[in-house]
Order: C-alpha cells, then structure tokens, then sequence
C-alpha cells in the first residue's frame, strides 16, 4: 500500500502514535497533502482569516507601543517616537541578497537581507551603527516592504532575512498580510537582532520558520 504522505514522515508519525486513519482521513479531506517545503504556513493563516487577526493584535500594541521591552507608551499610530525613534511607518536602510551570514543561510544565492533602521538596543559597539543609531535609511510603506520581500523571491533568495526588525514586528505581519504578498511562495524565513518579548513571538509563529535570537530577549 502507498501511504499518501512522505514515508519518513509516515514513520515519524506512527512512532508517535498518530493512527494512519487520521492522516488518511485528514488527506482526503484536504484532496492533497500540502507540501510545508513550498506550501508557508502563514498563508493558511491567510486563508484562515487568523492572519488579518494577528495584524490587528499586533497594532492595537502600538497606540500606546508596547511592542519590545522597553514599553515607551507613546502612541505610533500617531507616528509619535520613543526610543526606538520609529513611528508609524518602518524605516529601511537597504535589501538585497547578503552573503555575510550563515553558510546554511547564505546557500548559493544569498540571503534575502532587509536592514531595518534604528534599534530598540543602544549598543556601544555595533557592527550596523550608522543603521541602527545613526538613522541611515528611508521611511516606507508596507506595501513597499512587501515589494521589496517579493522582489528578493524573485532574485531566488534562499529566505527573507529581516535584521534588527524588533520595533517594527507589527508593521511586518502587516506587509506578509497584503494581497501582494500573502499569496506568494516565501523561503524560510530569519529574523536577527534588537530586544524582544518573549509573548511577542505568538504573532510570528508560523510567518517565520526559523527565529534567530542575537540579542536580548524578555519575558
């Protein structure tokens, strides 16, 4: 008999007890099994009508921000500023592939690198100054963020790489969200640097597959 999943996932399951009658069941419900290598999670989010949810959380946090640790209050959707010295709208320094991480992240076409401006940390030496304390970069759009996600999938970007983005998450699940974006076929996806709440990774769970932690992180 030929199971219709993935042998090694067959035997996975079965050593954990999962009855094949539910995974049979499950597939003819569906028609076929979701690939979860080119099918993202986030766009069953999507579908679900829990992703438009999560956009919605997400900025309730800033009209009185209390999206990282530092809980300046302020109102965003105001565009007032607080220590991260974003507003409203997230400020972006460059994008392009990188090659400077990870060999199992750069691969052979690059990261997918977004280097978001400004930095909810202060620290005294780092390696991005001129982004993260300096101010370097251009206030965008979400949809011009989710242009610039798409257009790193179309440079075959192994994943999209987002550095330093801890004060603009909410902004984030916004640009996933967009129609642009939200019916496209994202690689893994990295997040690195800034200071964060550790109850804040419930809106990105399942719209990043891989949560790289580099700095500080709060519960």
């Amino acid at each position: 008999m030929r199971y219709p999943i993935p042998k090694k996932i067959f035997k996975r399951l079965r050593y954990q007890g999962t009855p094949l009658q539910n995974i049979i069941r499950e597939d003819r419900m569906n028609k076929t099994v979701k690939d979860r290598t080119n099918y993202p999670s986030y766009i069953e989010l999507s579908e679900s009508g829990e992703l438009e949810e999560r956009i919605h959380r997400a900025y309730a946090l800033l009209e009185s921000c209390t999206v990282c640790p530092r809980k300046c209050g302020i109102n965003r959707l105001n565009d007032e500023r607080g220590f991260c010295r974003t507003g409203l709208l997230p400020v972006i320094a460059s994008f392009g592939p990188h090659f400077g991480e990870e060999t199992p992240l750069v691969g052979t076409k690059g990261s997918g690198t977004i280097f978001v401006t400004h930095c909810n940390l202060s620290c005294e030496f780092c390696q991005n100054y001129d982004i993260s304390q300096c101010g370097n970069g251009e206030t965008v759009s979400c949809e011009t963020l989710a242009g610039m996600m798409m257009s790193l999938q179309q440079r075959n970007c192994h994943n999209i790489n987002l550095v330093t983005p801890s004060h603009v998450v909410p902004q984030i699940i916004r640009s996933v969200g967009l129609p642009l974006t939200r019916d496209s076929i994202f690689p893994s996806s990295t997040i690195a640097g800034g200071m964060r709440q550790l109850k804040h990774f419930a809106f990105l769970r399942e719209l990043l597959t891989s949560i790289c932690l580099t700095q500080n992180t709060e519960r």
